[in-house]
């Protein structure tokens, strides 16, 4: 799942990506900006950190971004100006990454960014700036097509038209994708023009085995594009790059010769390759486990920390954390105990996430708990740590119930007759609760995962429509206890004592 966290910034790129939503009458019309470009500063191109080969997918993006303004008879200072211009003032100033969660510090950011876009525009003058950004996108994905941003794809990764049509599942949902988000700005912040350019699917329904053409139902399985597959085809970029800018750079008749030269090219395109579905965490046997971990810790849940309630939460998942392992059959170190020692060792170390680009610093966070095992075991000995946090996870939509990780709410509200959330398809953000168990060597020996709730809501449009989602507010996130128990046993899986 490509979800990056990490890519609001403080000043221009966020005015870019806020307008977005605004009306697309507050823009100046493109041939009006296109007049006024003689220079373009190319900015870095972005792309969520956990997409494979991501720099080399960003040097492509910006290379390609430069070849067409230059082609537009535009003058062109290069990304690498800007990047080599962050990266001085980084070493000189420091990062602005929280070091205690890898999030970004705003005003550090704040910072940052305006002194190095001042010093940029010293240096370089230009008439606009231009940014780059692949996002993440749910996209509508009905029968045979998923359409979006500029694109049709098969929704089960066909090649051909006759295995789109005969093959693709009777449902209506979404799938994720990625597009190529630009957005052309003054230095001075003011937006000019922003457009979206389709990329590839992230995902694709099963095959259909033909149930629903005899009236009974049909259950819609999901497969992934593989890891290998995702941005690693330049002719894809291209046409994304071509969708989101052209309407800037070329007049319309321009336009349209340039999509009749596209055309050939842009058919030879082929679905990504198709992955594995992700495995589930592996059961494990229960008797042989407790006989070789008995004696157990709970490290404190990991929370964002603009959650409003994030004190209480913490405390409600240690207290259910605490009975949950007790009725499994283990000895619970009680947490506060755990926390005497690990705290200081935590403040000591400064945090575990790089200031300068956010990521964990693995090694750092591996050598603060070996240091705790050997304090616990002077003090309170222990088999096991359990480190629980919050995941993002998905949820598949089924015959109008949302299923992940153990968990299934149903979307209905009103009836099948009247809420079309039954004929939706695809997949939905949801949390859960990530339960991993670490011995004293620090070697992982439990994974496990339990449903909490869904990040978004259904919104029924009636008999006539067939509704939608909305984002929950993070007020309103992990507000019911009752929750917490419940996500705790599914975490646990096989671990759970038989009732």
């Amino acid at each position: 799942m490509i979800i990056d966290k990490r890519l609001h910034c403080a000043t221009l790129i966020a005015a870019l990506f806020a307008c977005a939503t605004a009306a697309a009458a507050t823009l100046p019309a493109p041939e009006t900006v296109r007049a006024q470009l003689k220079t373009v500063a190319v900015m870095p191109a972005r792309v969520p950190a956990d997409v494979p080969n991501r720099a080399q997918a960003e040097m492509r993006i910006e290379q390609a971004v430069e070849a067409r303004l230059v082609a537009a008879g535009i003058a062109v200072i290069p990304a690498s100006e800007m990047r080599a211009l962050q990266d001085k003032v980084r070493a000189a100033l420091g990062g602005y990454y929280d070091p205690r969660t890898g999030d970004v510090d705003e005003q550090r950011a704040k910072a940052f960014n305006e002194h190095v876009d001042s010093e940029f525009r010293r240096l370089h003058p230009a008439d606009a700036w231009l940014y780059s950004r692949v996002e993440s996108r749910r996209v509508p994905a009905q029968g045979a097509w998923a359409s979006w941003d500029g694109v049709q794809e098969s929704t089960i990764g066909a090649a051909s038209f006759g295995s789109k049509v005969f093959r693709s599942p009777a449902v209506a949902g979404s799938l994720q994708a990625l597009s190529l988000h630009v957005g052309v700005l003054t230095p001075q912040g003011e937006v000019l023009y922003h457009r979206y350019g389709a990329l590839q699917l992230l995902e694709y329904y099963e095959e259909s085995s033909g149930a629903s053409a005899f009236g009974f139902p049909e259950h819609i399985g999901y497969v992934p594009v593989s890891p290998d597959a995702i941005l690693t085809d330049p002719a894809r970029e291209q046409r994304a790059i071509a969708l989101a800018l052209d309407p800037l750079l070329l007049d319309a008749a321009q336009q349209d010769a340039a999509k009749d030269a596209n055309k050939e090219a842009w058919k030879q395109i082929k679905p990504a390759a198709k992955g594995e579905r992700p495995a589930k965490p592996a059961d494990v046997d229960r008797a042989a486990f407790l006989a070789k971990y008995h004696r157990v810790a709970v490290a404190a849940i990991e929370l964002p920390d603009e959650l409003p309630n994030r004190a209480l939460v913490r405390e409600r998942y240690a207290a259910a954390l605490e009975a949950g392992l007790a009725k499994a059959g283990f000895e619970v170190v009680p947490p506060a105990a755990y926390a005497a020692v690990w705290e200081p060792i935590y403040v000591a170390s400064g945090g575990f996430y790089d200031p300068m680009t956010g990521e964990l610093l693995e090694g750092k966070r591996m050598a603060a708990l070996r240091e705790a095992f050997a304090k616990l075991g002077g003090e309170s000995p222990v088999d096991l740590v359990f480190v629980p946090s919050i995941a993002a996870r998905e949820a598949r939509i089924e015959s109008g119930n949302a299923k992940w990780d153990g968990a299934t709410v149903d979307l209905a509200k009103g009836g099948a007759l009247f809420d079309k959330s039954r004929a939706f398809g695809g997949t939905v953000p949801a949390a859960s609760l990530e339960l991993r168990a670490l011995d004293s060597s620090i070697q992982e020996v439990f994974l496990g995962y339990g449903g909490i709730e869904l990040l978004v809501r259904f919104k029924s449009g009636g008999l006539m429509s067939s509704g939608g989602f909305e984002d929950i507010p993070m007020a309103d996130w992990f507000t019911d206890p009752a929750h917490d128990a419940e996500a705790v046993e599914r975490a646990l899986g096989s671990l759970v004592a038989a009732p």
